[in-house]
């Protein structure tokens, strides 16, 4: 049975659980349907391995212990264990069930489902399988006394803006004086989230850019902010790196708040710059690159573009992406290509996909090593060649035409035979 989709919702019928599960050493064989009179379900993917589950396994036992009953729930193990012995002896730490360590088809087909990404992940079901939360971890972090149980979520805009239609309630950030500022002062204007610490190295060297530029949209008269979230070890620390910026900053000690800002835009690294429109509208995630390639402002408020250059790449080992290579072309053919790859771009878009794409328009660190990576040797003489790139699936599919200049209809073509399933699959070499 298949996850299914709706209106933004997973659900996940407990029939993919599979019916059958195991607890740890000294507790009975869990009952058949054992699920089936529960209010709510966690599904916890976790592994002995990993330090930060060790971490939170005992949080969520404790946790479990005083609420399981109360709140009519079941906790369910899924395993990324490295054997059954490893698997067999982390289970006995747990008061909760499992699904057997054997049933690995059941286990992949459940994180695919979720589209877990790391661990511990805990996600929350109802008694129907809808997904209530796939970041509950956070909310038993928050809410030890389970008194919000079971969390049901605030809309992100409203927890930031507070309710268009009450005008109560969002998050308060703090300026120079310490003083709080609603989050509905960001509406009517262009604003940022700065994900950022003072212990790493690049976000050093990108702030002073920040900085520049934004006081030139300020000086400029430009309606802009800038919220600083911290990823600082110490609320001293956070106090010392703000001081090097003039906009507003998160408090601090608003974790909660920082972790929901974080895990709405999918932060996996820093410095990440994300550029809210006037209405709260997301407009990108990499604004970091625009604030690089204008640092004085002109392109202001920075629409996205979709087609970047390949030093731009990234999350490619998350997602697939599009990758045009002509380093020798001259700048008359970058020109057309740019164009019609923009083409490709909008009308991937149009449906919905999910493909970002590259132009390698001149010879790069990046273009050689993704060349090297799917053996596109020097020895092609780099000839136009436009391909997608799935690192999560180890594949690659090319575009090529020997001895020929690519063309729009060509490269509609080759998204068409992708959609279709029609490419052959290359492999991505495993040494990269």
């Amino acid at each position: 049975m298949a996850a299914t989709s709706s209106n933004d919702t997973t659900c996940i019928p407990l029939a993919m659980l599979g019916g059958t599960f195991v607890a740890g050493s000294g507790r009975p064989t869990p009952a058949a349907g054992t699920l089936e009179d529960k209010a709510f379900v966690f599904l916890y993917f976790s592994a002995h391995w990993c330090p930060p589950c060790r971490g939170f396994t005992p949080k969520l036992a404790t946790f479990y212990n005083k609420f399981a009953a109360s709140k009519n729930f079941e906790i369910v193990f899924i395993s990324s264990d490295r054997s059954e012995h490893d698997f067999q002896e982390y289970i006995n730490s747990m008061p909760w069930i499992a699904i057997p360590y054997a049933e690995e088809e059941t286990r992949a087909l459940l994180s695919d489902a979720l589209q877990v990404e790391g661990i511990p992940t805990l996600v929350l079901l109802d008694q129907a399988g809808n997904v209530l939360s796939t970041d509950a971890r956070m909310s038993v972090e928050d809410d030890p006394s389970a008194s919000q149980f079971p969390w049901v979520k605030v809309p992100f805009a409203e927890s930031i803006y507070g309710s268009s239609t009450t005008h109560t309630g969002g998050c308060n950030f703090i300026n120079k004086s310490l003083a709080h500022v609603p989050g509905s002062s960001l509406l009517g204007k262009y604003h940022a989230f700065y994900f950022s610490g003072s212990w790493c190295g690049p976000c050093h060297h990108f702030t002073p850019k920040l900085v520049h530029t934004y006081n030139q949209l300020k000086s400029a008269g430009k309606e802009f902010e800038i919220v600083f979230v911290s990823s600082d070890r110490s609320e001293a620390d956070f106090m010392t790196y703000w001081g090097e910026m003039p906009w507003l900053a998160l408090p601090y000690t608003d974790m909660k708040t920082n972790r929901a800002i974080s895990s709405e835009f999918g932060v996996r690294g820093i410095p990440t710059l994300v550029l809210m429109d006037p209405t709260g509208k997301l407009v990108s995630t990499e604004t970091r690159d625009d604030v690089e390639d204008d640092p004085e402002g002109a392109r202001f408020p920075w629409v996205p573009q979709l087609v970047k250059s390949i030093g731009k790449i990234r999350g490619a080992e998350a997602t697939a992406i599009g990758l045009l290579f002509a380093e020798r072309a001259t700048p008359e053919r970058i020109a057309v290509l740019r164009h019609d790859l923009n083409v490709i771009a909008e009308e991937e878009k149009a449906r919905n996909g999910t493909l970002r794409f590259y132009l390698a328009d001149a010879e790069s660190t990046v273009g050689l090593q993704i060349r090297s990576l799917i053996s596109l040797a020097e020895g092609d003489v780099f000839e136009e060649k436009l391909l997608i790139l799935d690192l999560p699936q180890d594949s690659w599919y090319l575009c090529e035409k020997k001895g020929a200049a690519l063309t729009l209809d060509a490269m509609r073509e080759f998204m068409a035979a992708k959609l279709a399933g029609t490419l052959p699959v290359l492999a991505v070499d495993q040494g990269f």
